[in-house]
């Protein structure tokens, strides 16, 4: 009995694959369609702005007269008076979130101070800010409102502190810098 599933097998098998070969030559068609439709009515036109006038070789341009419009509302007493307060409300606000870069974070004091030294000999004009948060010490460079601005810093500082990296932190904003919006 076993020999018999045995021979059946390959028939079967052989008529389906001959019955794959003959549904995979059958020719199929493709239909395309092409959409058109004239929407040239819907479009609007447009007057030209002005007028070419050609003679010749040579070619003049007349500018088609405009009707100038006076406005009938001005607004721009409260416009100033908003723009004064809003002015008065920035200088109240002390900090603005932006970047430094953090030079070293670590437990070791020697590093800190090595840090520290070559951020003096590279930036003789920054000071560089060391907190202790137990067990860590973080030396911080820079205050930049941009990150593009940070990283000119971080490029040289990369060089002889690979570990350096931008982070994102809440800096103060200098108001000898700040240009008056008046």
């Amino acid at each position: 009995m076993n020999k018999k599933k045995s021979k059946k097998n390959p028939v079967i098998l052989l008529h389906f694959f001959m019955g794959m070969l003959l549904f995979s030559c059958v020719h199929h068609t493709v239909t395309t369609y092409t959409y058109k439709e004239d929407i040239t009515p819907f479009r609007p036109v447009y007057q030209p702005t002005n007028l070419i006038v050609k003679k010749d070789s040579n070619v003049t341009t007349i500018p088609l007269t405009r009707q100038t419009i006076t406005p009938t509302e001005q607004n721009n007493q409260a416009l100033e008076e908003k723009l004064a307060r809003i002015h008065e409300r920035n200088k109240t606000i002390k900090y603005v979130q932006g970047y430094r870069i953090l030079a070293y974070s670590g437990t070791t004091q020697e590093m800190v101070n090595k840090t520290k030294e070559i951020i003096y000999e590279l930036f003789p004009d920054e000071n560089p800010e060391v907190k202790y948060v137990q067990p860590n010490f973080k030396v911080k460079v820079g205050e930049f409102y941009e990150r593009q601005e940070a990283n000119s810093m971080y490029i040289k500082l990369k060089k002889y502190i690979p570990d350096a990296v931008i982070i994102s932190e809440r800096v103060t904003i200098r108001r000898d810098e700040q240009i008056s919006p008046y």
